[in-house]
């Protein structure tokens, strides 16, 4: 019996179905159903009913699924443990940024690596000394980005950021096997040798960059490739939309990190909401989202999110809150939320001369 086996049972008890369980584990759906079936052969007892529909947990599957998640966070907890012996930190995504010519938004870039997972490893290297990299530090320091400094050892300092940087996440990928995405916000063909070895390696590689700004060599050794300005543009759609009004509003600053403490407010929690369905919608074709991967998402954004501390009893709950915001539909033991489709725009009335 291996943990993966179980993690993959409890994501199965979770979807309902092995295409979405499978892609939730980052695995081929044939490999996930072939360690469920080995799984049932080693315990000798049917775990799961399979039919055309969907898919059903047998009472054997039910009893097994508790135990299996108390297992994995037993095993969490030792991992965490491990970790913290060895002064090591250990997640998903890992993220560098380096000197860039322009104004960067970094919130809108971290936002958008959650969308792959914890962001467990964020470096950013430069010369902090110099005021155009100064300007960024506070932004940085608010989202737990460590700020490498890089002294210039040449007048130029050319490539200095760059090589460091790739040399960081080839020993971080080693050393930290639960590493599985990598993040390359750039667009200069020097990091096409990166790319290539993250793959190798087994990692998956997810560049962002500038249109007409970015080699083309450099998009095809990624496995996937946005551009800057779609990453930028689900913070535009957040923006434009227009929460519920609220009491007695609070004096929010649209542009400041994720609180650490406190209450969030019920605008901050509505942008969150919409925010959350905005970078999932962006990763397949389906709107509809299960409830359970927004809330999980909305976690990644804000660890301080808790639907309790708005007087909701459940994260459908507060869902359901935000109607004008989002739609909430049932579908069997599924909760699916979509974000509520814009209303067309009136044409302004034609003026008689």
């Amino acid at each position: 019996m291996e943990l993966a086996q179980l993690r993959y049972l409890c994501l199965l008890d979770e979807e309902r179905h092995f295409t979405r369980a499978a892609a939730r584990a980052n695995v081929a759906q044939p490999a996930l159903s072939r360690q469920i079936r080995k799984l049932e052969e080693e315990l000798g007892v049917p775990l799961v009913t399979r039919t055309t529909r969907r898919v059903r947990l047998t009472a054997h599957g039910t009893e097994v699924v508790q135990h299996a998640r108390r297992a994995l966070e037993a095993a969490d907890a030792i991992r965490t443990v491990a970790s913290d012996a060895r002064g090591l930190q250990s997640g998903r995504v890992t993220l560098g940024v380096t000197h860039t010519p322009g104004p960067v938004d970094v919130a809108a870039i971290l936002n958008y690596a959650s969308s792959f997972g914890t962001v467990a490893l964020s470096r950013a290297y430069a010369d902090w000394s110099v005021p155009a990299n100064a300007s960024y530090r506070r932004q940085l320091v608010d989202r737990a980005v460590d700020l490498t400094q890089l002294f210039q050892a040449t007048t130029a300092g050319k490539n200095g950021a760059d090589i460091r940087l790739s040399v960081d996440v080839l020993e971080d990928l080693f050393r930290l096997p639960d590493l599985t995405h990598v993040l390359i916000v750039a667009g200069d063909s020097d990091y096409i040798a990166l790319a290539q070895r993250c793959k190798r390696l087994g990692r998956f590689v997810v560049g962002v960059g500038v249109a007409g700004g970015t080699s083309p060599a450099l998009v095809a050794a990624c496995d996937e490739f946005t551009l800057y300005d779609a990453v930028l543009r689900v913070e535009d759609e957040v923006s434009r939309v227009e929460p519920a009004p609220e009491p007695a509003p609070a004096a929010d600053d649209e542009t400041a990190p994720p609180q650490t403490s406190g209450k969030l407010s019920d605008r901050a929690a509505s942008r969150l909401l919409v925010q959350a369905v905005e970078l999932l919608r962006g990763k397949g074709d389906d709107e509809w989202l299960h409830a359970a991967a927004v809330k999980q998402q909305i976690k990644r954004l804000d660890p301080s999110f808790d639907e309790k501390q708005l007087d909701f009893g459940a994260f459908t709950d507060f869902v359901a809150s935000r109607g004008n915001l989002v739609e909430l539909r049932e579908d069997g033991n599924q909760r699916l939320v979509r974000l509520r489709p814009a209303k067309p725009a009136r044409k302004p009335a034609a003026r008689k001369s």
